[in-house]
């Protein structure tokens, strides 16, 4: 599935925004949105239409009641269907606004698709993201409280969702802590993050959290590290046009001959010979 757009990544100035703390806004999609990414938390919940939403190069239906949270780590596309135009809310923001504790509960899990409400669990979520856009427009006394808390009622209504969700992937059962450390990771891992960064996340020495992490994981944190930057570049080998330099790098790998030569040892094909290699389907991945 490659268009014919190199994936972007949106930032706040290019939503014309002062900052990316919180936006929320109401859309109608005609059109295929292309591959990209941000530089921000977006969640999106449909109210009308229905479409194929694309994540990390994996398809997912859309329809009423749909809701899918994104991370900074991840791309993605959106195709309405031909027939009827794709209505939704978009929410933007930044992860300051997350509490360690609200953090840990919507990742819970390390899988970030999608999600549907249906019934009263509907028209709650409906109304939660209608009442968060009316707050941001009426500054009325106290309108910063009512979105701060209407945001953690509908991120806390997410995560037990995808909590009660058959597909997902979890952290490891281990202790807060390193759960916390494995959270980062997935999230940061395309950025030049270390050990030592890591280990911060989980408040344990670098040595201490280095020797758990092998235990825990079965591999040594560079490893954990690199075979995350290798799956994140083999998707956007088969859904972008990217040049293998661009994907080296959006992958997070400093240089290209040590991408190349990662990538051949994983999958027994150079990154340009993988990508004439059709992609093979496997449920409702592309």
């Amino acid at each position: 599935m490659r268009g014919n757009k190199h994936p972007e990544r949106l930032t706040a100035e290019k939503y014309n925004l002062p900052t990316t703390s919180f936006h929320i806004f109401k859309n109608t999609i005609h059109k295929k949105i292309e591959l990209h990414w941000h530089e921000f938390f977006e969640m999106s919940f449909v109210i009308d239409g229905e479409g194929i939403h694309v994540m990390n190069g994996t398809a997912y239906p859309l329809q009423k009641g749909s809701l899918f949270l994104l991370t900074p780590s991840d791309f993605h596309e959106i195709i309405p269907d031909t027939e009827r135009k794709l209505e939704k809310y978009t929410l933007i923001f930044s992860e300051d606004l997350l509490d360690d504790k609200l953090y840990s509960l919507l990742f819970n899990d390390i899988h970030t698709d999608s999600c549907l409400f249906t019934g009263t669990e509907y028209a709650q979520m409906e109304a939660d993201f209608q009442r968060l856009l009316e707050e941001m427009y009426d500054s009325q006394v106290g309108h910063k409280l009512a979105i701060e808390y209407t945001l953690s009622r509908i991120l806390i209504d997410v995560a037990r969702k995808r909590m009660h969700s058959e597909k997902k992937t979890e952290v490891p059962d281990v202790y807060q802590p390193f759960r916390d450390a494995l959270i980062f990771i997935h999230h940061h891992f395309r950025e030049s993050i270390t050990l030592e960064d890591a280990a911060k996340q989980a408040g344990l020495s670098s040595s201490y959290f280095s020797n758990r992490f092998g235990q825990i994981t079965g591999c040594s944190f560079q490893v954990y590290l690199q075979e995350l930057r290798l799956q994140f570049a083999k998707s956007l080998l088969h859904v972008s046009d990217l040049t293998v330099t661009d994907i080296c790098l959006a992958s997070g790998f400093n240089t290209l001959s040590h991408f190349e030569r990662s990538f051949k040892r994983k999958y027994g094909l150079s990154p340009r010979l993988y990508r004439m290699q059709p992609p093979v389907s496997a449920g409702t991945g592309v």
